[in-house]
């Protein structure tokens, strides 16, 4: 694909679809965001994230999103239905579902919250001493499509350590031709440019998918460039059958902690 075609199909465009009505947004993933039969995960969940920052007041900002990937979505038409939830006093809680051909392909959750005065004060973790790594130049015939919006970098150091599996992957990551101001939209996509890290310690692995992610934000505000490198850390903490339970952080160009996420995720071999 050509740089071009890339642009036109650029992470804000394609994340943005037209609002046909109040709570209804329609539209479609551009193919070159396609992971094997289905689309990217975190474009997906920014899909469904973008109309419900447009019905929150802006004193309550994004604390979790939980996704349930139901099924696969095509890079066909397909429509996003949001609707309010609740909102109380100091939190609101909004539902977006995408659905195409008649049934649900994404469900997703936000809960929304203004500050409140408490004494509770936990840091998230600082980043971990890393390593540049060497770049991953994108393979088409061997990576998924979407991976061609993003540059990666990959560092193996602390692997390399131990002899003992350790189902962890450590790297970096940021947009490949994206130039601007990063949002929590952004955060979405770069905590899952990553694969299983189950993946490590497979014999074998021909792809994984993402039943469900739980992404929790500790800071209101998102401070980076998309074009800067994003620090990133997976581990499985569990995993049998075929199925992993995974923890990741995501911390911005400046080393501070903006999101963490778990996940279910099914592994093939």
């Amino acid at each position: 694909m050509s740089d071009g075609a890339i642009m036109n199909d650029d992470f804000v465009s394609a994340s943005t679809w037209q609002k046909e009505s109040p709570g209804l947004t329609v539209g479609h993933v551009p193919p070159s965001w396609s992971q094997g039969r289905a689309s990217f995960g975190g474009l997906v969940a920014a899909i469904a994230l973008r109309p419900m920052l447009a019905v929150i007041a802006p004193e309550r900002w994004l604390r979790s999103l939980s996704v349930s990937f139901v099924a696969p979505l095509a890079s066909a038409p397909a429509q996003c239905q949001t609707q309010l939830l609740r909102e109380g006093r100091a939190l609101s809680m909004v539902e977006s579902r995408i659905i195409q051909e008649g049934s649900v392909r994404c469900i997703a959750i936000g809960t929304f919250a203004a500050d409140r005065s408490s004494s509770a004060l936990v840091e998230p973790p600082p980043a971990p001493v890393r390593a540049p790594g060497q770049e991953l130049p994108f393979t088409p015939s061997m990576m998924p499509t979407f991976l061609q919006h993003f540059v990666m970098r990959w560092d193996s150091a602390e692997r390399r350590q131990s002899d003992s599996p350790d189902a962890h992957i450590l790297g970096a990551c940021r947009f490949a031709s994206d130039s601007r101001d990063a949002d929590v939209l952004d955060v979405l996509a770069l905590m899952d440019v990553w694969p299983p890290a189950l993946a490590t310690i497979m014999k074998t692995f021909k792809s994984g998918s993402t039943a469900s992610w739980t992404i929790d934000f500790p800071y209101r505000e998102t401070q980076g460039r998309t074009d800067a490198w994003w620090s990133y850390e997976v581990r499985a903490v569990a995993a049998s059958g075929g199925y992993g339970q995974t923890q990741a952080w995501l911390w911005d160009p400046q080393g501070r902690a903006v999101a963490r996420s778990t996940q279910l995720v099914a592994v093939f071999e």
